[in-house]
């Protein structure tokens, strides 16, 4: 920082020679330190807010991104439903399958719409924050009185580029949006419609231009001047801010009607829809192919709060039916078969308690004859007379032979489970199973508690089985019960509201889009009108600048206008204009970048006196430009 480094050693200089206005010359310093301090903060925040703004542009196109995702794993319904009108036989069921693909693309639109809308406050908040970094940035610099010619028109033109970046993404967004939408419109008439508001919009934006034009020319041929220029500028600022918040304000309430009428439309056409297919659902749940139950009816029977898409999906009653029968068939046999097992078991419980007892009491005779041996052996060791040795001996004979009892016992209790696994347990496999090698249905069975094991998992399994397919019989039932309640008379006064809710919904939405179109025009204006009280407040050359800007849109805009036949020639041909827009969007978009990230190094460098650095990055600034 030249000039602050130059007052510095000022300030030192004269504390040297001064010594008598020593506490003055200290306050000095402290408050250049500050002013130092300050403006680095400044810099510092402003470099953040930037790194946000990015971030918040790479976060608003991943929102638009996750609706893509969710209209991608649409497509396969959205091309049933195709098929479905395409294969549609009389009046009734075309014009049923018009009003489902209707209603489909109004969900999916509404789901980008959503997406945009969140982008956007991203989009705007980071704006905002951006913006007010770089006001505290130039009052900063003002306090420190470190401004020069140069530091003020890089920090214009750095505040130019940062500003027409941030547009820039806000219309990426948008036409993003715009191409994920154009995948849900499939007919002549939606095309038709889009060419007249794409045409109405073009027609707009020339003649915004148009006057913007003129008002430049107004101040460079000096029909009027800067002072005034920039007084109604700033007076069309307010008008125009005032303007903006009361469209966002009647826009906001309208996305509420919109809503509220998108819920009634698609509540008048299920209500219409079950109207007329009741009869053949009753058919179709009943002795049929089954097929989904409405979630809103299904939250009778279910706790779950949102079902997954294949939670709805039932069979006929009578498949349950059948299914039932034989599962409790089933499950009786399996019973009965356990029931002889816990027989068999009971029959040889006495025998087995009793081969049980001799192991135990075996053991324990063990325990007694080791413990006497070891004291024989000790006995032994601190006498060893002959007397002792024999009863060591004796002591150790006795422990052998009950050791030999316990295996006896323990072989008798083996041979005795496996004389009953071998012949009573396989005569009862036999009954419902399979029964070949100890296999029964897959699973290796050595033991009757085995067995007993399996039969009580099997039963369990069979139970659980039972109860999900009675509560699903439970649900079909009720469902058609209700289906049989629904009154085929009031399919006229039903077919009569669903039209009305069609017309209230789509009149909500073209008063939306009318509030969304005028918010856009006011938004592009006020971005207009900063631009041209920057170029008034700085340079005459920023001012023929923009001039020939404007020019070069009107130039485009009516280019847009003539190519406008040939890029509604067909849904294909639409698609691609938009990502051809999307294309210049983006690469305008680098351009801008790299214009404010140049101008801001111009900025740093003025700042630091690196004149060199200087130099160099502004030759790099006029290239890009």
């Amino acid at each position: 920082m030249k000039k602050l480094r130059l007052f510095a050693g000022s300030l030192l200089l004269a504390g040297a020679l001064f010594g008598c206005i020593k506490n003055e010359e200290a306050d000095g310093v402290k408050a250049l330190r500050e002013a130092q301090a300050a403006l680095i903060n400044a810099k510092a925040a402003n470099e953040t807010t930037l790194a946000n703004a990015e971030a918040a542009f790479v976060q608003a196109q991943a929102k638009i991104e996750e609706a893509k995702a969710l209209q991608a794993a649409a497509q396969a319904r959205y091309q049933e439903l195709q098929n479905d009108l395409r294969e549609a036989q009389n009046t009734d069921d075309i014009a049923r399958m018009e009003a489902d693909l209707e209603l489909f693309q109004v969900q999916k639109q509404g789901e980008i719409a959503a997406a945009q809308l969140e982008a956007e406050v991203l989009l705007n908040n980071a704006k905002i924050a951006l913006e007010g970094s770089i006001r505290a940035l130039k009052a900063e610099i003002a306090i420190s009185e470190v401004s020069t010619p140069a530091l003020d028109e890089y920090l214009a033109k750095y505040t130019e580029a940062v500003a027409k970046v941030t547009g820039l993404q806000g219309q990426i967004i948008g036409k993003e949006a715009e191409i994920a939408t154009a995948e849900y419109y499939n007919s002549s008439n939606d095309l038709m419609n889009l060419k007249l508001i794409e045409k109405e919009k073009l027609n707009n934006e020339k003649a915004s231009l148009e006057a913007w034009k003129t008002r430049y020319e107004a101040v460079s041929g000096g029909r009027i001047t800067v002072a005034e220029a920039v007084l109604d500028a700033r007076e069309m600022e307010d008008s125009l801010e005032f303007a903006r918040e009361e469209v966002r304000v009647e826009r906001a309430k309208q996305d509420m009607l919109r809503a509220n009428a998108s819920t009634i439309y698609t509540n008048a056409n299920t209500d219409y829809q079950e109207a007329n297919n009741a009869l053949a659902k009753i058919e179709q749940f009943t002795n049929g192919i089954g097929g989904s139950i409405p979630y809103s009816f299904l939250e009778v029977h279910y706790d779950v709060p949102n079902p997954t898409p294949s939670f709805n999906n039932f069979q006929a009653a009578d498949y349950y039916e059948t299914a039932i029968e034989a599962m409790e068939e089933g499950l009786s046999n399996y019973e009965l078969v356990y029931e002889e097992i816990l027989e068999i078991k009971d029959i040889y419980a006495d025998q087995i308690e009793d081969l049980e007892a001799a192991i135990e009491a075996a053991r324990e005779e063990v325990v007694e004859k080791e413990h006497a041996y070891t004291l024989a052996v000790v006995e032994y060791q601190a006498d060893q007379t002959t007397a002792k040795e024999s009863a060591m001996d004796n002591a150790e004979t006795e422990l052998q032979d009950a050791q030999d009892a316990l295996t006896d016992a323990i072989v008798d209790y083996a041979n005795f489970r496996n004389d009953i696994n071998d012949s009573d347990l396989t005569d009862v496999e036999a009954h419902y199973t399979v029964h070949y090698n100890n296999w029964v249905d897959g699973d290796l069975i050595f033991t009757i508690d085995d067995l007993i094991a399996w039969y009580e998992a099997r039963i369990a399994q069979r139970e659980a089985e039972l109860e999900d397919y009675e509560l699903d019989l439970a649900v079909v039932e009720a469902y058609i019960a209700y289906l049989e309640s629904i009154d085929v008379d009031r399919i006229p006064e039903l077919k009569e509201a669903y039209f009305a809710a069609r017309a209230a919904y789509w009149a909500a939405v073209e008063k939306y889009n009318e509030l969304n179109s005028q918010e856009i025009f006011l938004t592009t204006e006020l971005s207009r009108t900063a631009i041209y009280v920057n170029a008034l407040e700085n340079e005459e050359e920023l001012i023929n600048d923009n001039l020939d800007n404007i020019e070069k849109g009107i130039y485009q805009t009516e280019a847009a206008v003539a190519m406008i036949d040939k890029d509604f020639a067909s849904w294909e041909a639409y698609k691609t204009k938009l990502q051809r827009e999307l294309t210049v969007l983006e690469d305008e978009l680098a351009v801008y970048q790299k214009k404010a990230e140049n101008y801001y190094a111009l900025v740093n460098a003025e700042l630091d006196g690196t004149n060199e650095e200087t130099e160099q990055t502004e030759t790099e600034t006029e290239t890009a430009e």
